[in-house]
């Protein structure tokens, strides 16, 4: 098993403070684990931290429901990955929590502890693989841009003399 503080961490969010706990108990001997017992209380943890792999949340919590947290938890975490979690099978909620929070997952509560942590894995291992595409990309626009200023550099060198001075203005 890979070393805990190599992982991305979890948040928890739910006004649930046994749920929580438990959410907690399950998933801490595997992952690095934080927990909120409020949406606001998570926005603010996620302003100041901001190193979060998976966020869990309950859909439903007084003051600001799950939808509404991950649509403005995506402004901290663009890349973090979201589950949602809930014991209310109300659709249309779900439906809105998965379009403007760009859910990965939602299951319903209660979720055994086998598969919450096999939801996490899964979680991680996308959340890996979009940070991973994200390095790829800017690799590659900015071996694109090197190459493009060499091939300026052989073509026009007076053009490349000046696009060098105005870089570094």
């Amino acid at each position: 098993m890979t070393a805990l503080n190599e992982l991305g961490r979890v948040l928890c969010v739910d006004d649930d403070a046994a749920l929580l706990a438990g959410l907690s108990r399950n998933l801490r001997r595997h992952f690095p684990v934080a927990t909120a017992n409020s949406a606001p209380e998570a926005l603010e943890l996620l302003r100041k931290d901001r190193s979060f792999a998976v966020i869990i949340s309950d859909m439903r919590m007084p003051g600001m429901d799950g939808a509404q947290f991950f649509a403005e938890a995506r402004q901290f975490v663009p890349t973090a990955v979201r589950v949602l979690l809930t014991g209310q099978a109300d659709m249309s909620a779900v439906v809105h929590a998965i379009n403007e929070g760009r859910i990965y997952r939602y299951l319903t509560k209660p979720v055994d502890k086998d598969t919450l942590v096999q939801v996490v894995q899964a979680a991680m291992a996308q959340y890996r693989l979009t940070v991973e595409e994200r390095t790829a990309s800017a690799r590659a626009t900015r071996q694109g841009l090197e190459l493009a200023l060499h091939t300026l550099a052989v073509a026009a060198p007076d053009a490349y003399g000046r696009a060098m001075r105005a870089g570094t203005l």
